[in-house]
């Protein structure tokens, strides 16, 4: 990091710099209507005002804005004189939960008009004593303050009802409001202690399965143990709710991650003797159609697999997770070298294992790359690399996640030598 330069207040006043060209009217328009959807009125009618200058066509597009405003402005007026009365009803009765319903009935008001700032304040009068109708009060007041771009402020509100413990009437609703905020700040150790306890307190509720899914897909995206996630959701929802790709997620982790055959196995068995329900499309069965037991084959072949590994009689190609060891100086040590770093999910160790054209294709679609289907697919060599010149060709068997999901296919692998190297012209 380059050294901060420290400016005496002694020397020479730096000129004001100038101001940068207008937004262009689209920018500013979009930002208008943020604005206006944020309540800020006055602000946002400014720039539409500034638009209508711009052409005959924007005068148009903005009148109707314009009235928009006018008509949220009278909203404004009616709403703030009812709240107005609906809060002076309660300053004479503060107590109890004739003054949580009004102080509520206030802020749904204001929040109806657009009035977020006063609809927060107004549901934030519950939250101090509120039992009934705090949870509510809360949500309320955060999703204003969600909407102001006030997200901090969001969480604090929601928090003082979590606080109170999973037992309280409305935690749910305000636990999965929480668990967006966590998302959205990427705050994924919070995500999941917040979404495990919502598991364990509410394993019946309509959402808890949503919850769990996104529990084990956040585990497995950013680093958590996942396996702890799907061990959650097995332990504590109905047996009904449980979903065949958490466990078919567990068996894969196991293989390829841990190389724990045994354990592997076992989740296999677990989804054919306990979700056997889910493996099979009765639609298409019903309808007479083809694959409707693809479900099914697919965990079979997994499953024949593992205990091939476990009994040592599958081969596969040896892929080391060391980069140092990769060498490009024949087409087998070249796709091993390659499915090591597409392993890795280092975009630029693949890179280097591609020929120039493969890595330009490559750079234009990082955006899709995963290293998820190269960790979870075995590679079987079926041949010699066939060689012409600069060029080869190695016939290999896929198994696992870039195979057919119930049985290996057959894929042939080009290489070209550049710079004395062998390189991939294609990653499968």
């Amino acid at each position: 990091m380059p050294a901060l330069v420290l400016v005496s207040l002694a020397a020479a006043p730096i000129a004001a710099a100038e101001p940068g060209p207008p937004a262009p009217p689209e920018a500013r328009y979009a930002e208008a209507n943020r604005l206006l959807a944020a309540g800020e009125l006055e602000k946002a009618r400014a720039i539409y005002e500034d638009l209508r200058s711009v052409s005959a066509g924007w005068a148009a597009r903005v009148g109707r804005k314009l009235e928009e405003a006018r008509f949220l402005e009278a909203e404004r007026k009616v709403a703030g004189e009812e709240a107005g009365r609906l809060l002076a009803e309660r300053a004479r009765n503060p107590e109890g939960v004739y003054a949580e319903l009004l102080a509520l009935e206030a802020a749904r008001r204001y929040r109806r008009a657009g009035m977020l700032e006063a609809a927060a304040e107004a549901a934030r009068l519950v939250l101090p004593s509120g039992r009934a109708h705090a949870a509510e009060a809360a949500l309320l007041a955060a999703r204003c303050e969600k909407h102001r771009g006030r997200a901090e402020q969001a969480a604090h509100d929601l928090d003082r009802i979590l606080k109170r413990g999973a037992e309280v009437p409305g935690w749910t609703a305000c636990a999965r409001e929480r668990l967006a905020l966590h998302r959205a700040a990427d705050e994924w150790k919070a995500f999941a202690r917040l979404a495990g306890t919502y598991l364990k307190a509410h394993p019946s509720d309509p959402a808890a399965v949503e919850v769990a899914g996104d529990l084990v897909g956040v585990s497995h995206a950013h680093g958590l143990d996942t396996r702890a996630a799907i061990e959650l959701a097995r332990r504590h929802l109905p047996s009904e709710t449980l979903r065949v790709e958490w466990f078919v997620l567990s068996a894969r982790l196991y293989e390829y991650v841990d190389r724990d055959h045994k354990a592997a196995a076992r989740e296999l068995e677990f989804i054919l003797r306990e979700l056997p329900g889910e493996l099979y499309d009765f639609e298409k069965l019903a309808a007479g159609e083809r694959g409707h037991d693809a479900g099914a084959q697919a965990v079979r072949r997994a499953l024949a697999r593992v205990k091939a590994k476990r009994a040592g009689s599958f081969e596969a190609l040896a892929i080391s997770t060391d980069a140092k060891k990769a060498k490009l100086d024949t087409p087998t040590h070249a796709l091993a070298a390659a499915w090591s770093a597409a392993r890795s999910g280092e975009a630029e160790r693949v890179v280097r294992t591609l020929s120039r054209e493969a890595a330009r294709r490559w750079r234009e679609h990082a955006d899709a790359y995963s290293p998820w289907p190269y960790r979870f697919t075995d590679v079987r060599l079926l041949n010699e690399p066939t060689y012409a010149g600069d060029r080869a060709t190695l016939p290999v068997e896929l198994d696992g996640e870039l195979g057919h999901p119930a049985r290996p296919v057959k894929r042939t692998i080009r290489f070209v030598r550049e710079r004395n190297e062998w390189r991939l012209e294609a990653l499968p």
